[in-house]
């Protein structure tokens, strides 16, 4: 039983909130948002960090940037962190656009 529970990742979910900053360098973007949620293990919480790197990424960043273009709420999904250079960030992993958290 020990080995599955620290097998686990720690997946949390933002409230739906608007997105306040976007920075992008190399194969990440960090994002800001209005109401940011801690993520468990991760030093670093004042962005959350997309690797854009593949094509799940690039679409969530589309939306992202589409939301924050048009001022639409977003809630993301983070689950586990990634380092960056000296840092170690929350990791996005699904991105929703709608008025309500979880698009219920």
């Amino acid at each position: 039983m020990v080995f599955f529970a620290t097998a686990l990742h720690a997946e949390s979910f933002t409230e739906t909130t608007r997105i306040s900053g976007l920075t992008s360098g190399g194969e990440y973007v960090r994002v800001v948002l209005d109401d940011m949620v801690e993520a468990e293990d991760c030093k670093n919480q004042n962005y959350y960090l997309l690797d854009v790197s593949d094509s799940l990424g690039d679409t969530m960043l589309q939306l992202l940037l589409v939301a924050k273009t048009t001022k639409q709420k977003v809630s993301i999904q983070i689950d586990g962190c990634q380092a960056l250079e000296d840092r170690e960030y929350p990791l996005i992993t699904h991105v929703y656009l709608c008025d309500s958290q979880y698009c219920r």
